[in-house]
């Protein structure tokens, strides 16, 4: 794996330059090794070359380790068990069956090319975990996977913790904004499995802003549910009681505000044609 940096320096010889350089890459060498700790494969190098303006491409003078491709072989290795294998191995549990369900439809919008059908797999995918019943409401579940807590669940909220999401200067927008546009998704759903759809039926910006929403919707109520299922947790009706004790942490606090706020102010940067 490479990561190309470059930058530009000026100096009075071939050394200093190599020097500046090299105290300009430090930086993001640091935060990248960060990432490499423990039985990890991967060493993170020195960077490897430089070039005078209009000059040839050379090796740095002060790089310790020759450039080129480097692996570190561990001399021993414990083999994780990650999440997959654990599932498959301890899927006798509703929630763990519901989460397998939803996988398979998440599955399906990951392959799907019509945007109208990725989001009713991926809202599929979340009824599979958290629908009690025909008639029953997700809405409010999905919105906790948005960052809009609701419901008796906020009064397990740590004070604190809310009212340092609550004081974000758009939060209160957004949280509106989520609301009506989950309603409108669901309103979607329903009537599509009744009456089908056609291309023309919603503007095109909207159904790509809700396949966006319902991608990052879907892939956080999957985490919620992998969360539950690590905490000893067997059943939605369990997933449910328990949900906001799981969400209440830095963590959801930080995601909601330096992802999901973040991507709803910057829709640009979502990734989606």
């Amino acid at each position: 794996m490479a990561m190309r940096i470059v930058t530009v320096v000026k100096a009075h010889d071939i050394r200093a330059a190599d020097q500046a350089a090299g105290e300009r890459f430090e930086e993001v060498a640091n935060v990248r090794s960060s990432q490499a700790l423990g039985t990890s494969t991967i060493r993170v190098l020195e960077t490897g070359f430089f070039r005078t303006i209009g000059g040839p491409i050379d090796p740095r003078l002060s790089t310790a380790t020759p450039a080129g491709l480097h692996f570190r072989t561990p001399t021993t290795f414990f083999q994780p068990v990650d999440l997959g294998r654990w599932l498959c191995a301890n899927k006798r549990s509703d929630l763990a069956q519901r989460l397998i369900r939803s996988y398979h439809w998440s599955h399906r919008a990951e392959l799907e090319l019509n945007r109208q059908l990725r989001v009713l797999f991926r809202w599929f995918a979340m009824e599979s975990i958290w629908s009690l019943g025909r008639e029953d409401n997700i809405v409010p579940r999905i919105l906790w996977a948005l960052g809009v807590p609701n419901g008796s669940g906020l009064a397990v909220l740590t004070p604190a913790r809310y009212s340092r999401l609550t004081a974000h200067k758009s939060f209160t927008y957004w949280k509106r904004h989520l609301e009506a546009v989950v309603r409108d998704i669901k309103e979607f759903r329903n009537e599509s499995v009744h009456s089908g759809f056609r291309a023309q039926d919603k503007p095109v910006d909207k159904l790509r802003h809700w396949d966006r929403l319902v991608l990052m919707a879907c892939g956080n109520v999957q985490r919620h549910a992998e969360k539950g299922l690590l905490s000893g947790l067997t059943s939605t009706e369990d997933l449910l009681e328990y949900l906001p004790v799981l969400l209440d942490t830095d963590d959801y606090v930080n995601d909601v505000i330096g992802r999901i706020i973040f991507w709803l102010e910057n829709p640009e940067l979502g990734g989606l044609s």
